[in-house]
């Protein structure tokens, strides 16, 4: 049996993300938690945001105004016990692996392009009075997933949360979440029995085309 690309060649971890391991990012619960990613780390097409949290009592980073938009939900739900953003999707073995076995391209720093750690936008702790769960969430623009890149990243994101994470969702917004929303305590954006299908059904059909 062939080994996957990147093991035969034998890639190492860069230094930076050595170096961002060993500066505690991506661990921590609660005030402790350190995100992965800070505003000053990547050039994001939106505006960039630091919150202080409430229930954290701690810094938050936001890449963008949605991010931001759906940590005011996350912070006034009654069912969210912990938040934390930018959460790595660590080890980045373990992404290689995936991206490999589905025949996708692994997001790659443009300067170096080198693999980079996947992140999810949001790692929620909730609690719906049936003992705590971990809930990912990437949140995007319904627009935005007709981009092949953003929608095969989703793709190789859900399957290494499926495995390591209780449950998964891609929230896609059809609207900027509004006071209303914020305010409305249903929050059905927390919903668990949600799943990307009709997403990975798109993406499918794309890899389908490419291979003929």
């Amino acid at each position: 049996m062939s080994q996957p690309r990147f093991f035969m060649s034998k890639r190492a971890r860069t230094s930076k993300i050595e170096k961002w391991i060993k500066e505690g990012r991506g661990s921590g619960i609660g005030a402790d938690y350190k995100p992965w990613l800070n505003i000053q780390d990547v050039s994001s097409l939106g505006r960039s945001t630091r919150l202080r949290g409430i229930k954290t009592n701690r810094q938050h980073e936001f890449l963008s105004d949605l991010e931001r938009n759906y940590f005011y939900i996350t912070e006034y739900s009654d069912f969210v016990m912990g938040i934390r953003e930018q959460f790595p999707l660590l080890p980045l073995e373990e992404t290689l692996v995936i991206a490999d076995e589905l025949g996708l391209k692994h997001p790659t720093d443009p300067k170096t392009n080198e693999p980079i750690v996947m992140t999810t936008d949001f790692l929620l702790t909730v609690d719906k009075g049936q003992g705590f769960i971990e809930l990912a969430r990437t949140i995007k623009m319904k627009d935005e997933l007709l981009n092949e890149r953003v929608l095969c990243s989703k793709f190789v994101r859900f399957s290494y949360c499926k495995i390591n994470i209780c449950m998964t969702n891609l929230i896609n917004f059809y609207f900027k979440p509004t006071l209303t929303d914020i305010k409305d305590r249903s929050f059905s954006f927390l919903d668990d029995d949600i799943t990307p299908r009709k997403y990975i059904v798109a993406y499918l059909q794309i890899a389908a085309i490419k291979k003929n």
